[in-house]
C-alpha cells in the first residue's frame, strides 16, 4: 500500500537544520526523525544516506507530524484541539487507530481531487457502545469513571485505486488530542475466530530490591498480546499460510474479535500453524505480540 502524508494540523517539533554543515554534539536534525550527533564536528550532508553518516548520527524519535506513523504505538502525535490528516492513498480499504486521547474521530474517503465523497465514519470516543454497555445504573452514568475507547478499526464500503483518507480526531476544546499509531491498508479476512480467545499485555516496567528489602518500581511501555483459533476453509488454507508467512516480521494491524477493543493489536505474530482437521475446515493457531 502505498501511503504519503498530504496535508496536517501538526506542527514540526524541532527547527531545519539541512543549511548547516558544522554541528555540536546534541544538535538535532528534522526529516522523518529526529537526530542527535553523536560527537562535534563538520558535516557536508544531514540526511545520513551515506555510510559515514550512519555512525555520525543517532536516531532519537520520529517528528511530531510523524509519530502517528512510525513503528510504536506510545510516541504519540499530540496537538491541542484537534488533529486533522490527510493521506494519499492507493486500493486502501481499512484503517486502524491506535493510542487515541479524545471525544471523537471520524474518517472519510475522497477521490484523488478531494471533490468527491465515497464513504464517511465518525466514533464517539466517550460514549461508544463499549461504554455505554458498562453502565449499569444511573449513580455510576453520573459518579462513575469513565474508560474512552482507545483503538479503533474501520472499513471503508469504497476502495480507490487513487483517493485521499482524511482523518480528523477531535478533544474537548482547550485539551490536547492524541494519536499513537495510524494502519491504513487492505482488509483480508483469514477465517472466523473461535470461542475462548486470549487477551493480555506485556509489562516492560522494571522492579528493583536492594539489600534492605526495599523494592522500587519504576513504570514502563506495555504492549497488547493476542492466543487466537481460528476456523479457516479448506478452499483458502493455502493462500491463509501464504499471506501469514508473508507478514513475518512486519507490523501489521491485526482484528482478532469484532466489537472487543483488546483483541485489536498493532504488532507482529510470534507464531502460527495450522491444522487440517478436515475436509471442509481447518484451524489456525495464532499467537500475536504487540508493540509498545
Amino acid at each position: 500500500m502505498v501511503v504519503n502524508i498530504a496535508k496536517t494540523s501538526t506542527p514540526n517539533s524541532v527547527n531545519m537544520t539541512a543549511e548547516i554543515t558544522s554541528y555540536n554534539s546534541g544538535t538535532g536534525a528534522l526529516g522523518v526523525s529526529i537526530y542527535s550527533v553523536k560527537g562535534d564536528g563538520t558535516h557536508t550532508d544531514w540526511t545520513i544516506t551515506s555510510k559515514d553518516e550512519v555512525g555520525f548520527w543517532k536516531v532519537v524519535e520520529s517528528t511530531e507530524q510523524y509519530k502517528m506513523f512510525d513503528e510504536y504505538v506510545n510516541t504519540k502525535t499530540v496537538n491541542t484541539n484537534s488533529i486533522d490528516v490527510k493521506l494519499n492513498v492507493q486500493r486502501s480499504d481499512s484503517v486502524s487507530l491506535f493510542g487515541l486521547v479524545g471525544k471523537e474521530v471520524t474518517v472519510s474517503l475522497w477521490d484523488a481531487t478531494e471533490t468527491t465523497k465515497y464513504w464517511e465514519e465518525t466514533v464517539d470516543l466517550i460514549y461508544g457502545a463499549a461504554i455505554t454497555q458498562q453502565i449499569s445504573d444511573w449513580w455510576e452514568y453520573f459518579f462513575g469513571e469513565y474508560s474512552p475507547k482507545e483503538e479503533i478499526a474501520l472499513e471503508s464500503s469504497v476502495s480507490t485505486y487513487d483517493g485521499v483518507l482524511a482523518i480528523t480526531i477531535t478533544a474537548e476544546s482547550g485539551s490536547d488530542a492524541e494519536c499513537g499509531n495510524v494502519v491504513v491498508g487492505r482488509l483480508l479476512n483469514i477465517g472466523t475466530t473461535r470461542n475462548g480467545a486470549k487477551a493480555g499485555i506485556l509489562d516492560f516496567s522494571s522492579k528493583e530490591t536492594d539489600d534492605d528489602g526495599r523494592t522500587t518500581i519504576t513504570p514502563g511501555y506495555w504492549a497488547k498480546t493476542s492466543n487466537l483459533d481460528i476456523l479457516v476453509k479448506n478452499i483458502v488454507v493455502d493462500s491463509v499460510y501464504r499471506k501469514l508467512s508473508s507478514l513475518r516480521g512486519i507490523p501489521t494491524a491485526w482484528v482478532g474479535v469484532d466489537g472487543y477493543e483488546m483483541f485489536l493489536v498493532y504488532g507482529v505474530f510470534r507464531d502460527f500453524s495450522i491444522t487440517v482437521s478436515g475436509n471442509v475446515n481447518s484451524w489456525c493457531s495464532l499467537e500475536i505480540e504487540g508493540l509498545i
